[in-house]
């Protein structure tokens, strides 16, 4: 599915908060402070928002809580 937003604009960010499920979502922390997920949910979440085309920033909540 193509954007249909004109090149000059950027996709939509969205942020979303992130715990650790084994084997469901998995958190990895890069050494630039990067992180990104692996899992079962963590593959279905960016399969999802890249077919909708938006950039997306994971959050760690500093109480792990929601």
């Amino acid at each position: 599915m193509a954007s249909k937003l004109p090149k000059t604009w950027s996709k939509p960010l969205i942020r979303v908060a992130v715990n650790p499920l084994p084997g469901h979502m998995e958190i990895i922390k890069k050494e630039d402070g990067q992180i990104s997920v692996s899992g079962m949910e963590g593959m279905l979440m960016d399969a999802v928002l890249t077919a909708l085309g938006y950039r997306y920033e994971l959050v760690i909540p500093a109480d792990g809580e929601w």
